[in-house]
């Protein structure tokens, strides 16, 4: 079924400034009520029969537009641009139907260890892998038995080949590292964004092919795409507005590059903060008004605009209070924050002496590591540690310390630091607690399908193997997304 599409009207829209940002959530920070009202309106959504326009499609026009687009929105620089775009007429079809909703995201760094494992995927919520003897179809979850329309109708299949995804230490170095939107795309398109195509979709899934938005799941993995590009729009005001031809017409919609690249009234959202989320410094070349800075600029869990120093200023991490040097104990607020939505615990008495590796003792046990880390008091010292009441001043110096930049000579082929000694675990591997995974590289024919350039994806795999060796082999930092996080 080919949609048509008359857009003209949206050419005349105005762009105002965005004065009532809708909040998009993390899956995991929705209540169970809510996650149960996104399904039933997604439901609602599929069944409904076609809208006369973007903001009332039905489900099947977004999976045919996606389908029929391909070629504008892969491979090429419109690829952040053109979903923000996409991603906000299917928000306000959903809105549509139910005002409530807000398009969630998935944070697959956080989950990026075991990705297989996250919630989204259970049967009360999008359902698992596909069934081997029924064709691989999804048999549970609000996508079961779903026909699919896309590149012609089917049913909805996953063939997952999950391994291992991009953690939040490589988000953040290809974050800090990239100057400019080309390379900013190359590293996040090529390979983040890529792998979760590949390991849901596997070797004959829908989600591995550009009929991926077939699935329910595509758009909350985008919306993760999305959220990383406005986390590094907003490190430097020279990123905001970073693209090469902003008068780039983003087809079938009415819009232009320029039209997106800002928050306006029609793109009117912002992302809140995650537990895969790490500060990230940079270096910015402009200030708020134009004028040269040498200053830094941090960003952190939040979309926020980032703060900007002075010249002689030192980074600050922008959230609900931006610390400095040694914090007080209001200044890490927003580290408990993130540790508290990270392991989905309230204000509580926890104990280093009661901690078990098992079930919810993994969840308090790493609740008393990162404070510890961020403290450096001895354990002995800790009895009846807090979150609300941290026995001694913390530091942001261990958060804050490991900014890991990418080399400025990539290597063509990976080898391991010989400098180093701790090697990571295979990417299969759900044993290793404490270390992360090298992030599966993708096979060269989804490279090609995905109209994907081999060879930045080689680098950005390689620059990925550079910063996952460091991480394991700094004896004072475990990674957000270590499996220690995760009851078992």
């Amino acid at each position: 079924m080919k949609v048509t599409l008359a857009l003209l009207f949206l050419a005349a829209e105005s762009f105002a400034a965005c004065s009532n940002p809708k909040l998009r959530r993390e899956w995991n920070q929705l209540s169970g009520g809510e996650k149960q009202t996104y399904l039933a309106t997604l439901q609602t959504m599929k069944s409904n029969p076609p809208g006369s326009n973007p903001n009332n499609w039905n489900f099947n026009q977004f999976a045919e537009v996606h389908w029929q687009y391909q070629a504008d929105n892969h491979g090429r620089p419109a690829f952040f641009p053109w979903h923000r775009a996409f991603l906000v007429h299917f928000e306000n079809s959903l809105r549509a139907i139910n005002p409530s909703v807000t398009l969630p995201y998935w944070d697959w760094s956080l989950n990026s260890q075991n990705p297989g494992a996250s919630d989204l995927f259970s049967p009360n919520n999008f359902g698992g892998d596909g069934d081997p003897n029924n064709g691989n179809c999804v048999v549970d979850g609000v996508a079961a038995n779903w026909v699919a329309t896309a590149n012609g109708a089917h049913c909805l299949r996953r063939c997952n080949s999950w391994g291992a995804l991009t953690p939040p230490s490589v988000l953040a170095g290809y974050m800090r590292s990239a100057k400019d939107y080309s390379t900013f795309l190359s590293y996040i398109e090529n390979s983040p964004h890529a792998q979760v195509h590949s390991q849901m979709g596997g070797r004959c899934g829908d989600f591995s092919t550009m009929q991926s938005a077939n699935d329910p799941v595509f758009f909350l993995h985008h919306a993760m795409v999305d959220k990383i590009w406005r986390k590094w729009q907003d490190l430097c005001p020279e990123f905001e507005e970073s693209y090469g031809n902003p008068d780039y017409n983003l087809r079938p919609f009415g819009v232009t590059v320029r039209d997106v690249l800002a928050q306006t009234d029609n793109y009117c959202y912002s992302y809140s903060s995650s537990g895969g989320d790490v500060p990230v410094s940079v270096s910015c070349i402009k200030k708020k008004n134009g004028e040269t800075a040498t200053g830094s600029a941090t960003a952190t869990a939040t979309t926020g605009k980032a703060t900007k120093t002075t010249a002689t200023g030192t980074a600050k991490a922008t959230s609900t209070a931006s610390p400095t040097g040694n914090a007080t104990v209001s200044d890490v607020n927003w580290l408990e924050k993130s540790i508290q939505q990270l392991v989905n615990a309230s204000s509580q008495a926890i104990s280093f002496n009661q901690a078990k590796l098992s079930g919810d003792a993994v969840l308090r046990r790493r609740m008393d590591d990162v404070l510890t880390s961020v403290v450096l008091p001895s354990p002995t010292t800790t009895s009846n540690a807090t979150l609300s009441e941290p026995t001694s001043t913390p530091t942001v110096e261990s958060v804050m310390r490991l900014q890991i930049d990418v080399p400025e000579v990539i290597p063509e082929k990976y080898e391991f630091n010989s400098n180093f000694t701790i090697v990571a675990p295979p990417a299969s591997d759900r044993t290793d607690l404490l270390k992360i995974r090298h992030p599966t590289d993708l096979d060269e024919d989804f490279v090609k399908m995905m109209h994907l350039d081999l060879e930045a994806v080689r680098k950005a795999e390689i620059i990925a193997k550079m910063i996952v060796d460091e991480v394991n082999n700094d004896p004072n930092y475990v990674s957000p997304a270590a499996l220690i996080n995760f009851s078992h």
